[in-house]
Order: structure tokens, then C-alpha cells, then sequence
């Protein structure tokens, strides 16, 4: 079991690739944050990660929506930083993002978990299933949250190298 005590955050989780990875990943003993806009699939996927003795947390999220993000970040910080739902030893995040978001982290607590999980983001494009301009705008709406993410990362960089 090479996730064994980790968590992992799987978007689109509700269905095809996302909750595929979302149950390889539970097989591989990592404890599954499970994000996606339908619930009803979120929920299904849920029951059968905690069937192979994983913990999950399902959360709502679009992740075209800012906001949404922000939320699944904040609610995951929170359980980290808390540590009050898992079992010790304290889990390592392993992240996985299903449309290529990759989130700043502000808070010291996730980065620490995240460099401890060897800084790994593994990125998977649900793309076939959606519309083009539908792909487009989740894309493009997706490389705006990552910049803003950086921004407020390092936002003395831009003064720095103009």
C-alpha cells in the first residue's frame, strides 16, 4: 500500500476518471477528500472508498468556480491542520487534481504536507465529455485560479521582475 495513511484530493470524483482514480488510490490505502458538483455520484463513490477501509470527506465543488476551490481548500486545511478525523500517525496530503488546478497554498500547515508528499500533482484533463468552449472556459478559468493562486503566493514578484 504505497498511499497508506496520505490523503488525496480527487476532483471529479462523482464519476468516470475521477472516481477511478478516487478508488485506485483508496486500494493503495490513502484516505480520499472526494470533490465534484454531483453529489449523488460524490456520495456513491464515497461508499465504496470507505468499503476498502479508507476515510472520506465528500465535498460539493465546481472547480470552474473560485470560490468553490477556495472552499475545498479551506475545509481540507481544516482537517489537516486539525488532524481530529483521521487516525494517527498524521496523514501526508498526496494531491490529485482531475482538471489540471493547481491550488497556492497560503496556509503553512498544507504546504508542509504537500512538500512531505514529495510535491506531487498529477494532472488528468476531463475534457471528452465535455462540449469544446465548454473544455475552453474550464481551462482557461482553471490557468486564472493558478495565477491568482501564484499571485498571492509571491505577490512581490511581479515588482521584482518586470
Amino acid at each position: 500500500m504505497r498511499l497508506q495513511g496520505r490523503i488525496a484530493i480527487v476532483t471529479g470524483a462523482g464519476s468516470g476518471n475521477g472516481r477511478a482514480i478516487a478508488l485506485g488510490m483508496a486500494r493503495e490505502g490513502a484516505h480520499i477528500v472526494i470533490a465534484d458538483v454531483n453529489q449523488q455520484g460524490a456520495e456513491a463513490t464515497a461508499q465504496e472508498v470507505a468499503a476498502s477501509g479508507c476515510q472520506t470527506l465528500v465535498l460539493r465543488a465546481d472547480v470552474s468556480q473560485v470560490r468553490d476551490i477556495e472552499a475545498m481548500v479551506q475545509a481540507v486545511v481544516a482537517l489537516i491542520v486539525a488532524e481530529r478525523e483521521w487516525e494517527p500517525p498524521p496523514p501526508r496530503l498526496a494531491a490529485e487534481t482531475v482538471v489540471g488546478v493547481r491550488i497556492g497554498f497560503a496556509e503553512e500547515g498544507l504546504r508542509k504536507r504537500v512538500r512531505q508528499a514529495g510535491g506531487r500533482w498529477n494532472r488528468h484533463h476531463k475534457v471528452c465529455e465535455m462540449r469544446y468552449d465548454q473544455a475552453v472556459t474550464l481551462k482557461l478559468e482553471a490557468r486564472i485560479v493558478k495565477e491568482k493562486a501564484s499571485n498571492n503566493r509571491y505577490p512581490d514578484w511581479r515588482a521584482k521582475h518586470p
